[in-house]
């Protein structure tokens, strides 16, 4: 787990992760009481189903789900309190390419954990408050089914796992359809769906898990076959179990044509956004999107799309799931726009801000929405972006996906075309800015005017010092020479793990950026005072975000030690690493 050590007036950015390979199974108890000890839960089997019957053209189910511990101590499973996990139940269908969430359940609140063995021997058990290390917990499909254990979805904040207890409404029951796992008729019906696949998906939220940094792993999926005819429909489990996965990776594992993003908002958590191409032959493309909300409390509220000028648009589309029985959420379907100023035109669908509505129909977690469309231009690899829902920084996100080609290669260079997309046409961008002051990215490195380095030395930044700063190129604002300033120290470093991300360190801006644009270092040493000769700098994707990903891990027993610094990004001035208990201000190497 993270330690910090307090500097003069904040705390150090300092954080220590000892991983536990190798004992990971050896510890003589339960208790969460060691540095590193943490527990990480999983849907290890969904293993049963139950119609419970319909109404309104609407066929109520649950699943059976089994729950492992595979940490390192027990995780709390308090039935009469908040501390224990909460179980979303959700169904999906694969029809003529297509891949769309068709229902949802309200969420299970857990009780009382048993102590089998079906993801690890070697189970230490409890009394039933715990789940144990090394432990299973079956619930029946009937259980996850008893309305009276049933919760709304938007009191659950997924990136902590926290919520109120009890639940809004837990207590309530009613016709068999109410707070189930709901499915429309016309969705199952084999007359109506012919040749479509049906997918089955469970989720784990619970808080300590999430505390923990282990929150991703928590979906697994498992197809099923739908029967049934006139208005009576249910469905058999197929299959496996497909455990640490959401369902969207089941529309890849049926067509591995599909190809599948992972999207980490920084402080908060995770998207999946999945596409593919279809030649629909005469030089049109459909392109299909479905984007699922693992756990991010911020939620998405618009998808945007780059498409070519000269496209020809059709069958734009939009689907989302029906929520029910008292969640306040809206269910009106996203709006669809072209913008046609942009440079590339940009296709895009969204609902209301938070600020407007705090109840639109936003893809919040636990769901999959899909976008597509018909155009006259074929697949590319590109990007995809979501615009996100509760406001914080950043404010979108980008995904790599399947995206049709903007350039159509004829030699021109015409409206909707640029030197960075379409070098072909509009021929090789220059090697540095030409500009510092157009709003444009030139040099096509992801890097505008003077946010770009080569601001600093192109010759068409000199220009007067205006501002007496001493600088003359690459000024952020020749009339404000703050802007020059060298940044106070970063903050509040934490750190997350698990075995397939590695460590995730976020941290939150210094309080006296001194720059309109800073930039961070990342140092990590396997010596506590030792930044220098000990360390190394872990390169981030993003040097202007405040999180970076180090997929090292320290030998068994061994632990690593991490410093992060703000850096004026013009640049001028390199920001400090704190101080140590003693009041000295704490040296580093420098990054490249």
């Amino acid at each position: 787990m993270p330690e910090r050590t307090p500097t003069a007036g904040r705390l150090l950015l300092a954080a220590l992760l000892l991983l536990a390979a190798g004992v990971a199974h050896a510890q003589s108890n339960n208790e969460c009481d060691q540095p590193g000890e943490e527990p990480d839960l999983i849907l290890g089997d969904i293993h049963q189903q139950v119609r419970h019957g319909a109404s309104g053209g609407v066929t109520a189910f649950s699943i059976g789900t089994v729950s492992c511990n595979l940490g390192t101590c027990w995780a709390e499973w308090f039935g009469s309190d908040a501390r224990h996990p909460v179980i979303a139940q959700n169904m999906f269908r694969l029809k003529d390419g297509r891949f769309e969430q068709i229902g949802q359940s309200w969420l299970k609140h857990g009780v009382n954990a048993l102590s089998q063995e079906l993801c690890e021997t070697g189970c230490i058990p409890t009394v039933g408050t715990h789940l144990g290390v090394n432990c299973s917990d079956p619930y029946t499909a009937n259980f996850n089914g008893t309305q009276t254990r049933l919760g709304p979805k938007f009191e659950v904040d997924p990136v902590t796992g926290t919520f109120p207890y009890p639940a809004t409404d837990q207590s309530q029951s009613g016709i068999s359809t109410y707070k189930r796992l709901q499915v429309s008729n016309a969705d199952l019906d084999p007359a109506l769906n012919a040749g479509a696949q049906y997918f089955v998906e469970g989720q784990y939220v619970s808080a300590d898990d999430s505390a923990a940094g282990n929150q991703n792993n928590n979906a697994s999926w498992r197809p099923v076959d739908v029967f049934g005819a006139g208005s009576v429909f249910d469905f058999d489990l197929a299959g496996v179990t497909h455990r640490e996965e959401p369902a969207i990776l089941a529309w890849q594992d049926s067509d591995p044509a599909v190809t599948v993003s992972i999207v980490d908002v920084a402080g908060d958590g995770r998207f999946y956004v999945a596409s593919r191409a279809t030649d629909l032959g005469g030089g049109t493309w459909r392109y299909e999107y479905a984007v699922q909300n693992l756990n991010s409390h911020r939620a998405a509220r618009s998808f945007r799309v780059p498409v070519p000028f000269e496209g020809t648009l059709t069958n734009q589309g939009f689907h989302d799931v029906d929520y029910h029985s008292g969640e306040p959420f809206a269910g009106t379907d996203w709006s669809f726009t072209l913008d046609a100023a942009g440079d590339p035109n940009t296709l895009s669908w969204s609902t209301d801000t938070f600020a407007v509505d705090p109840d639109a129909n936003a893809l919040r977690w636990g769901t999959l929405y899909n976008f597509r469309f018909d155009v006259d231009a074929p697949p590319v690899s590109g990007a995809v972006t979501l615009g996100l829902f509760r406001t914080g920084d950043p404010a979108e996100v980008q995904a790599g996906a399947t995206v049709p080609d903007l350039c159509d290669n004829d030699g021109g260079c015409e409206l909707g075309e640029n030197s960075c997309l379409c070098a072909a046409d509009c021929g090789a961008p220059p090697a540095v800015e030409l500009s510092c002051g157009n709003l444009a990215d030139d040099d096509c490195d992801g890097l505008t005017d003077c946010v770009d380095l080569d601001c600093c030395t192109a010759g068409a930044c000199a220009g007067l010092d205006g501002d007496g700063d001493g600088f003359v190129s690459c000024d952020c604002d020749d009339g404000d020479p703050g802007n020059w300033l060298t940044p106070g120290e970063a903050r509040d470093l934490t750190l997350a793990h698990d075995a397939i991300d590695g460590t995730t360190l976020s941290w939150t801006p210094p309080d006296e950026p001194g720059a309109s644009a800073v930039t961070y270092d990342t140092l990590r040493s396997g010596v506590p005072d030792d930044f220098v000769g000990g360390a190394v700098c872990v390169t981030p994707p993003d040097p202007a975000a405040t999180t970076n990903s180090d997929p090292a891990d320290p030998a068994a027993g061994a632990l690593f030690h991490y410093l992060v610094r703000a850096l004026n990004g013009c640049p001028a001035g390199v920001g400090t690493l704190g101080s140590d208990s003693s009041g000295t201000e704490r040296a580093g190497v420098a990054c490249p």
